[in-house]
Formats: structure tokens, sequence, C-alpha cells
């Protein structure tokens, strides 16, 4: 049993489709200004695509992911632990990566934006590559995503979009 096996078994924590999306479009919204994300240059609404939730004994959701497939990429717009610090995020992403695999997914792309210093971090130790930058992307989708935050982790001024990949 892996450290994430122990922490969902101690927790109780299932993984099941989310089909009640509002929930994830207000996490989005509160977070990053809009439940719609860019990943590849083009945009997914969070609330039209797939997603799989980690849920307590309650039927809290306690993390979740949303993400599409293109060709034989899975594109993951979003992965949130709604308590950071407990490993939960980590185990949120190893089912991903199982669930990638069963759709035939060679690869999982993630695009975060300049500023996201923890997602960037998080990726990498998770194995993720850096595999394109987008300079002045966030700036170019602002008009079709109004709400889109202008400052974001420690302040810093959102521009550019810089995605990874994760390869099968």
């Amino acid at each position: 049993m892996t450290i994430d096996d122990e922490l969902l078994a101690a927790e109780n924590l299932s993984l099941r489709p989310v089909t009640d999306k509002r929930p994830i479009a207000a996490l989005m919204t509160k977070y990053w200004g809009s439940p719609r994300m860019l990943v590849g240059m083009h945009t997914y609404d969070v609330t039209v695509i797939d997603a799989h939730g980690l849920f307590d004994p309650a039927g809290n959701l306690v993390a979740f992911a949303s993400w599409t497939m293109r060709d034989k990429n899975m594109m993951l717009c979003a992965l949130h632990a709604v308590t950071e610090g407990r490993g939960i995020a980590s185990h949120m992403l190893e089912c991903v990566k199982d669930l990638a695999r069963e759709q035939g997914a060679r690869n999982i792309r993630a695009m975060v934006s300049n500023d996201n210093m923890p997602a960037l971090i998080f990726y990498q130790k998770c194995g993720f590559r850096f595999s394109t930058l987008y300079v002045g992307a966030v700036d170019a989708y602002r008009g079709q995503m109004p709400g889109l935050i202008k400052n974001g982790y420690l302040g810093i001024p959102v521009h550019d979009a810089l995605e990874l990949e994760f390869a099968l």
C-alpha cells in the first residue's frame, strides 16, 4: 500500500465521476476567474468536459480533475484539492493517469499560467516536463475570457502560459 492509498483508506475517500459540475465551476471561478481553461491553445469549459472527483464519506468533494481527450492526449484542464498539503492532489493525479491509460492516451498535457509557481513545482515533482511556452497567450485570450485574473500568485502579473506533458 502506498502513502496515497493509506491516505484514501484512512479518510475513506472514493473516486467517482462528477455529475454536478457547479462546485467545480465555482472553485475555478474563485481561483482563476473563469470556469473555462486554456490548454493547448484551445479553451475548454469545465462544466462540459469530463471530470472525476475524490469524495469523503459525507459526499463532500475534496479534490477534482477535469479533462478532455484530443487525439491520443489527455488535456488536463484542472486539477485541484480543496485542502492542500495532505497528498490528496497527488493521489488525484495518479487516478487521472489511470483514467488516461484506460482511454488510450499516450500523454497528459497540462497548462499553467506564468505566475502559478505551486502548480509548476507540483507537476514537475510528479514527472511532467515542459513542452511549450505560449508568450502572451493569457493576454490574447482575455477578450474571450474576460473574468481571467490579471495578477496571480504573490501578485505576479499573468500574461503567458506554459504547457507541461507527462508521457504515459
